[in-house]
């Protein structure tokens, strides 16, 4: 039964959950980052940045947990 918690990465073992929570948080940091640099230059489509962002910010204050 923990052998379906482990994923084999590179030469090494790693938890599951582990592995969903740094890519959920790097995957967050890119929207993050693209959306203010988008907001910091001229951009027509405002819009669409600052619900982007508010998402990812909505999405990680409450979340990251490992178990």
């Amino acid at each position: 039964m923990e052998e379906s918690k482990q994923w084999q990465i590179c030469c090494s073992k790693t938890s599951k959950e582990c592995i969903m929570f740094t890519t959920q948080v790097c995957a967050a940091g890119v929207v993050m980052c693209v959306s203010l640099y988008m907001l910091s230059t001229d951009t027509k489509s405002r819009e669409l940045y600052i619900s982007l962002l508010s998402t990812s910010v909505g999405i990680l204050l409450p979340n990251p947990k490992l178990p």
